[in-house]
């Protein structure tokens, strides 16, 4: 993939779209031992356009899911909009796969317990309504429980 003057996309898209997480996985690793760093430094240095932009956050997704997603918590902490749906999003898919490291990794950032983070979101924007009370004290009780 990186030698000669252009990059074969279809092969890349190929390759990553037709394997499980594992396999991908094991492709990437490959890829690193080969030529010395991450294929997604390698979509960065290439300047590979909105497509390279858009393949580096789907391939550190697929590598580094805990990091992932705590940077997509952080992102709804700091916006001022409504965090509730990406908070739920996440916290449901990924509950019994790793929802305790993106927790540790959200807290190392910011400080804030994902906890808290779900009161705050869903005690503060209810504004009375037993729906987002329900909605929060269920996304706390599940994640009590891992």
């Amino acid at each position: 993939m990186e030698t000669g003057n252009s990059v074969d996309w279809k092969t890349i898209t190929s390759l990553l779209t037709q394997g499980n997480t594992p396999q991908i996985k094991s492709i990437l690793s490959a890829y690193k031992e080969l030529y010395g760093h991450e294929f997604s430094m390698f979509l960065k240095s290439n300047k590979c356009g909105k497509f390279g932009t858009e393949m580096r956050s789907v391939i550190r997704g697929i590598q580094f899911p805990g990091k992932f997603f705590a940077k997509q918590l952080r992102g709804a902490l700091q916006s001022s909009g409504d965090g509730r749906e990406i908070l739920t999003r996440v916290v449901i898919t990924r509950l019994e796969i790793d929802v305790r490291e993106m927790s540790n990794v959200f807290a190392a950032k910011t400080g804030w317990s994902l906890g808290n983070f779900v009161r705050r979101e869903f005690n503060s924007a209810g504004g009375g309504d037993k729906g987002y009370d329900f909605a929060g004290e269920f996304l706390l009780g599940l994640l009590r429980h891992c």
